[in-house]
């Protein structure tokens, strides 16, 4: 299903928005919007989708949301009858003006809200310390809760273990910091991860050797050519079994993939799942 666009209410007298969410179950509700979101679950286990990524949540969990990346907490009633719980805070980049580009002492920030973009999960002390602040948050006069996020963001960006979620294919583009030589490939198999991509073509668009294209392209990415483009085109995959109706066929050789059976390894290798039963997750 293709995620519905939400219009966050905006507070009159704050420039961020604070609350606690209490249902009997939190539905399924495929959505995004422009707004960063730090969602903290206090009562309540079931599924947490952001993007391509699928995974459980309980009580504790914390995840921070880049703007336009798709998401929701799924989790029935509770046999008990208690109420599931969460509190979020939403925000725009703008929310303290320019301050956070020109003020060097926000720099952990910015670089926390940039991760962000593809979601973020943090678990131990810094988790801990952030959840115990949320909770006072959500009472607090609004110039306190502006003073009070800062904080919070400023102890998650000290956080070393925060996962990265949504894959590339879900995250909105952003400035890359990466050798002149190597940015333009980037752009390259961004623009056409779809079609046939040779290592020796780009090595040479690039006037490098295999040997030191290979070199480069890990400092930049942290990985293979190989590993970059299949993750790029899984991550395609997943939007289109999202949000399309298309045959898996179809959707394989639409992601850039030949081979049926090795877009079903490398689908199953990456998301821990085969493409149907990811599908499935969204039709419930």
């Amino acid at each position: 299903m293709q995620p519905l666009l939400e219009k966050v209410p905006k507070p009159h007298d704050a420039s961020l928005r604070a609350f606690v969410r209490q249902e009997k179950q939190f539905p399924f509700e495929w959505h995004y919007h422009p707004e960063f979101e730090l969602t903290l679950i206090t009562a309540g286990r079931g599924r947490r989708f952001v993007g391509d990524h699928i995974a459980d949540f309980r009580e504790g969990d914390l995840v921070l949301l880049g703007p336009l990346l798709p998401h929701t907490w799924r989790s029935g009633p509770s046999p008990s009858g208690r109420k599931r719980r969460a509190i979020v805070v939403q925000f725009l980049e703008n929310f303290i003006g320019t301050a956070i580009n020109e003020c060097k002492e926000l720099s952990r920030i910015q670089q926390l809200l940039a991760r962000a973009r593809h979601g973020l999960h943090f678990r131990g002390r810094h988790r801990t310390v952030a959840a115990g602040q949320l909770e006072k948050m959500v009472r607090m006069r609004p110039t306190q809760k502006l003073a009070e996020i800062l904080n919070v963001l400023d102890g998650l960006s000290l956080a070393k273990g925060a996962q990265s979620l949504a894959s590339e294919a879900y995250a909105i583009p952003r400035q890359r910091s990466t050798s002149p030589r190597i940015a333009p490939i980037l752009k390259t198999i961004h623009q056409e991860f779809q079609r046939p991509l040779r290592q020796n073509d780009l090595a040479r668009s690039a006037g490098l050797s295999r040997a030191s294209f290979n070199r480069n392209f890990r400092q930049a990415t942290g990985t293979t050519l190989i590993d970059y483009v299949n993750d790029l085109r899984i991550g395609h995959a997943c939007r289109m079994l999202a949000e399309s109706s298309k045959p898996i066929t179809e959707i394989c050789f639409e992601s850039g993939f030949t081979n049926l059976s090795n877009f079903n390894r490398c689908f199953l290798r990456r998301r821990g799942m085969p493409p149907s039963r990811f599908r499935s997750q969204f039709r419930r």
